[in-house]
């Protein structure tokens, strides 16, 4: 029996942001998704993947995915036999957390095709700024999700944004994957791999946050070799 693998995606993003590995590394794992669309913690979200998750499994997050997973890691480390973390932060700086207000102001006011226009293009390279499908698959992923889920998950973010707490409490082999163009988050990988005591580091060369969709096949290729 294949070992399960758990996909935790970003925010405003859902099974879709993680396609490729889905289709490619199922004749490795047992491939499960969870969208956390329920949650207004981030201890009710891994309170959720507590209940719902298989019993041991491969644990991998992009950005807020990233940030629920050393959480989970942490906290039930018996549970993750494997840890792969993607664009996402140690802490959330000042500038972010400030972003992070301005689009849930604007969403409240349901602003949001405002927030897409300003916010699509920094999640990628700027090679891709011209990528229509990419930049549409990225749009009709935010548009899925309820503004008020988007404020949800805005808020879990803003009232709990430090994870470094939780990485002396991490067991589990860690691959900490990093874009070099990853304009959220430039420099988080220092503190996550200074902080997770067993871990390794990759990085993605011309690549911003949207990894799992930019650079799709190295992204699997780095997770396939990792897990094996």
């Amino acid at each position: 029996m294949n070992e399960p693998l758990v996909l935790l995606p970003g925010f405003a993003n859902n099974e879709h942001a993680w396609t490729h590995q889905i289709e490619s590394l199922n004749d490795l794992c047992d491939v499960h998704v969870y969208i956390m669309n329920q949650e207004s913690t981030r201890g009710k979200m891994v309170q959720s993947l507590l209940e719902k998750a298989p019993l041991r499994f491969i644990l991998a997050g992009h950005s807020m995915g990233g940030w629920i997973a050393q959480a989970f890691a942490a906290i039930a480390p018996e549970r993750v036999s494997r840890l792969i973390l993607l664009n996402t932060w140690a802490t959330l700086d000042p500038k972010m957390l400030l972003m992070q207000r301005q689009m849930s102001e604007a969403l409240q006011l349901e602003q949001l095709d405002q927030i897409l226009q300003q916010q699509l293009y920094s999640l990628i390279h700027p090679s891709r700024h011209q990528d229509l499908s990419l930049l549409e698959h990225l749009q009709k992923m935010v548009m899925s999700f309820s503004s008020q889920v988007l404020v949800q998950q805005l808020g879990a973010m803003q009232g709990d944004p430090s994870s470094l707490q939780y990485h002396p409490a991490i067991a589990a082999p860690t691959l900490i994957v990093h874009s070099r163009q990853d304009a959220l988050f430039p420099n988080e990988y220092q503190a996550l791999s200074e902080g997770i005591k067993n871990s390794q580091l990759s990085f993605i060369e011309e690549c911003g946050h949207a990894s799992t969709l930019e650079k799709p096949e190295i992204v699997t290729e780095l997770m396939r070799s990792f897990i094996t």
